[in-house]
């Protein structure tokens, strides 16, 4: 939740005292340092894993043995990642259309935040641990305060006068502070546990190998798959453009962070059940749980998708308003059925171990998005990338992703959608169409009255027939006896 509300604070920040063009650069820096996560090879997933299984059996010395190669490995790839920023800073304003005056910004970010993203390698061992050993509560307040030091930290140097530079010095910042903590949580898990390069051996990392094959197709097919639009769209047009497709890209990835969040424990949950044989719980989990997020979500797209333009343009600018609100729709719909409503099932495979359908299934997504988008962004600007990602997202993992679970766990298919979408749809489809008509008959007027107010009557209609409606009623009855329970300790 901290990283939503800092995110949606901060980027129109940015874009009013830095301007569109510059807030274009930023987000194409962390497009470009993004494809440094392919050094992971899916060890982060398997050290999670494995420090689980190890944990299970009281099998210390493994453990040891496990962490100790992850973190020489991850040294030697956090090398190479330093090494790699050095060199394409000194060659990315060849590739991108930056205008002249910020490229020397453009290779001090892509130097600083690499060199972050490096460090990150190693300590994000830490974090993988501590999953582990299901300290969410941990990595959740670590991730608060890193985020907490670089907005504040961003926000403090634009007001100060600053740019893009100093800007680039509290992200690296916040992440040196967060992994430290980081580490400083693995010694406290870990007591009197050692960890050297003496212990790691080749066949932990064979076994790390082996587990994260598949993760790492997956992983490097969704990095391609996230970034890809944003570094054709600066190659091809420029970082104005960025901008213009970024910003709603974030808005709806900031608003699905929770369903991400959640999916780690569901693959833990599912392998768990899986352990002892109980598919129909795992059926029921993974219908109840997609449902919820979709619930939660899809009151959001509709409604970026109906106000988009009138929010963009008094949130904004009238630029961003005429650029960027007709993708709101396009991507909205992508988001809802690929993340919103289908993460959970994805994660439930890699719950199962089926994640090898996921990554086959990502992969084609990645090389179809790749060709298509390098052929119709030159052609057609950015409108015709979010139709190409959406269509490939929905097609790729709200359709087939799904499909496979539910043969997995031997549910109907239409009965597994259904379960999904049924609800969230019969209740969110009316109240979006006569909030459309009513915002079209006063004229679509780009006013704070309007867009708060519609968005505020839209929310409660929606979230008051989720709760009496949409939610289990055994779920409704917990809810309501928690908030009994709270009003009794106020009073």
């Amino acid at each position: 939740m901290f990283s939503l509300v800092a995110g949606l604070l901060l980027s129109p920040y940015v874009i009013h005292h830095l301007g569109d063009e510059r807030y274009g650069i930023w987000a194409l820096v962390f497009s470009l340092v993004d494809y440094y996560s392919l050094v992971d090879f899916g060890f982060r997933s398997a050290v999670v894993k494995y420090v689980a299984h190890f944990r299970a059996t009281g099998e210390m010395d493994r453990l040891e043995t496990l962490i100790s190669t992850g973190l020489v490995y991850f040294s030697i790839a956090a090398i190479a990642v330093a090494a790699a920023s050095l060199v394409i800073a000194q060659n990315v304003t060849r590739w991108f259309n930056v205008p002249p005056r910020d490229e020397d910004a453009f290779r001090f970010l892509t130097i600083t935040v690499g060199i972050g993203f490096a460090l990150g390698v190693i300590f994000n061992t830490c974090t993988a641990v501590l999953e582990g050993y299901q300290r969410f509560d941990i990595t959740s307040r670590i991730m608060i305060v890193n985020n907490a030091v670089r907005a504040l930290g961003c926000f403090a140097v634009i007001y100060l006068g600053f740019g893009l530079k100093a800007m680039g010095i509290c992200v690296l910042a916040g992440q040196v502070v967060g992994y430290a903590l980081s580490y400083r949580s693995l010694r406290s898990a870990l007591p009197g546990r050692t960890f050297a390069p003496r212990k790691a051996s080749l066949s932990s990392l064979r076994q790390m190998l082996s587990y994260g094959a598949h993760t790492f197709v997956t992983n490097i097919s969704l990095t391609v798959l996230n970034q890809d639009a944003l570094l054709l769209i600066g190659h091809f047009l420029s970082v104005t453009l960025v901008a213009y497709y970024s910003y709603p890209l974030r808005l709806l990835s900031y608003s699905v962070e929770l369903v991400g969040r959640l999916g780690m424990v569901t693959a833990t949950k599912a392998a768990e059940l899986a352990a002892y044989g109980d598919m129909k719980s795992i059926a029921r989990m993974a219908i109840l749980i997609n449902r919820y997020c979709l619930m939660l979500f899809l009151p959001l797209c509709l409604y970026l998708a109906i106000f988009g333009r009138q929010l963009l343009t008094v949130w904004l600018n009238p630029a961003f308003g005429a650029n960027s609100a007709s993708l709101l729709p396009v991507l909205g719909a992508g988001v809802v059925v690929a993340v919103a409503a289908q993460y959970n099932s994805s994660a439930i495979l890699f719950g199962l171990a089926k994640h090898a359908v996921l990554a086959r299934a990502v992969l084609v997504e990645a090389i179809l998005s790749v060709a298509g988008l390098w052929y119709a962004i030159p052609r057609y600007g950015i409108f015709s990338a979010a139709c190409i990602a959406a269509a490939l997202m929905i097609v790729s993992r709200g359709i087939v992703v799904p499909y496979a679970v539910s043969r997995y766990l031997e549910v109907d298919y239409r009965t597994y959608l259904w379960g999904i979408y049924g609800k969230a749809l019969m209740i969110g489809t009316p109240i979006a169409i006569v909030t459309w008509l009513v915002n079209h008959a006063i004229g679509e007027p780009s006013s704070w009255g309007v867009v708060l107010g519609g968005g505020a009557a839209m929310a409660a209609c929606n979230y008051t027939l989720v709760f009496f409606r949409g939610v289990e009623p055994e779920h409704r009855a917990m809810v309501l006896a928690w908030a009994r329970a709270g009003l009794r300790k106020l009073n």
